[in-house]
């Protein structure tokens, strides 16, 4: 789906922060389609790159099988991908955080991860904050 013309309805998921997980229907709404430009940043298929603004936005589960509309069932795919997705033995299963998790036509497996999310196992932990003599007051310097 690549509808952005929607309000939200009653059954509207709404986070703490006031971004929009979830709508009732199938068309997305500008503001989700924001939240996942942000997120995917360019198409979601196995190292392609084209970047989000000329992709469309999927239902990872068809919106027609009962695929939600919804941050965890919706990903940027380039028109060709998208194509391929629908239309080949290519299977795709989105994981939380946008992860997308790839099987080919001979069974082989590929994860996919948004851009900004480093993998859990490559994460290492920011180094000791270090003020600043700007930032620590005078007299907390004496």
């Amino acid at each position: 789906g690549s509808d952005s013309s929607s309000s939200f309805g009653v059954g509207s998921g709404i986070d703490t922060t006031g971004d929009i997980l979830t709508v009732d229907g199938y068309r997305v709404p500008a503001r989700l389609r924001r939240y996942l430009a942000a997120r995917d940043q360019r198409c979601r298929f196995i190292g392609c790159t084209l970047p989000v603004y000329r992709c469309d936005i999927d239902h990872t589960i068809d919106a027609a099988l009962g695929g939600p509309t919804t941050t965890t069932n919706l990903a940027a795919l380039c028109r060709g991908h998208h194509t391929l997705k629908h239309h080949t033995d290519w299977q795709v299963e989105q994981e939380p955080g946008g992860i997308m998790r790839w099987t080919s036509p001979i069974g082989r497996t590929y994860v996919t991860r948004p851009p900004n999310l480093v993998p859990p196992e490559r994460r290492t932990p920011p180094p000791p904050a270090q003020a600043c003599s700007r930032c620590v007051p005078a007299r907390a310097r004496a």
